[in-house]
């Protein structure tokens, strides 16, 4: 089972929507634009596609994936999701439950447990 966590962003640049100051630092000091989101997972939109060529009439088909880092996905507990569009324009506020929660994934997969290195020691 996915712990849950609390992921929190927000728009920069602009103007902030509840305040008449435009400055980048008053900007920075205004919490009310943090937008919180209780998620099992997240992480850039994924693309597949297939390309076709054909050389000398013979046809070769290769599967391309890759991640668009301008869209993330969000993954709720009870299956749905949510793409939050221009994600480059977006800052990300992430607490210790998401180190709680990558920790014990990290623990599931590699069958072990890890210990937390805190303070740079």
């Amino acid at each position: 089972m996915n712990k849950k966590y609390v992921f929190t962003y927000r728009r920069i640049g602009g103007k902030c929507s509840h305040c008449e100051s435009a400055s980048f630092f008053n900007r920075r000091t205004c919490e009310r634009d943090w937008k919180k989101e209780t998620v099992i997972g997240h992480g850039p939109e994924s693309f597949e596609h297939s390309k076709e060529e054909i050389t000398n009439g013979v046809s070769q088909r290769s599967i391309i994936r890759g991640n668009d880092n301008t869209r993330m996905v969000l993954y709720y507990e009870d299956g749905s999701l949510r793409v939050i569009a221009n994600w480059n324009e977006c800052e990300l506020s992430l607490g210790q439950d998401w180190v709680l929660a990558t920790k014990e994934k990290m623990e599931n997969e590699a069958g072990r447990d890890i210990k937390l290195s805190i303070g740079g020691s």
